[in-house]
């Protein structure tokens, strides 16, 4: 997403999701980025599977080790546009 190559970041996040299923990051970055393209049917198409590895609470990736106070608002405000409460 920092480099705004979202066609490569799509393909190598779904790469990632095909190998290792069970890594949160690899969907929920896949479905912010959908938010931010405004692809909503794909968002739509995600959600319910990230929801159902977090039992239904986004507070298991709502922070990351990463983000700064600088980042935080736009991570935040893709959350949700990605339909996060």
């Amino acid at each position: 997403m920092v480099q705004e190559d979202y066609d490569s970041a799509i393909a190598a996040l779904k790469r990632g999701w095909e190998i290792q299923p069970g890594f949160l990051p690899n969907p929920v970055q896949l479905c912010l980025i959908y938010a931010l393209l405004d692809m909503d049917d794909e968002v739509n198409k995600l959600r319910p599977y990230i929801m159902s590895m977090v039992g239904g609470s986004p507070a298991q990736y709502l922070r990351h080790p990463w983000i700064n106070p600088g980042t935080e608002a736009f991570y935040r405000n893709l959350l949700n546009k990605a339909g996060s409460p």
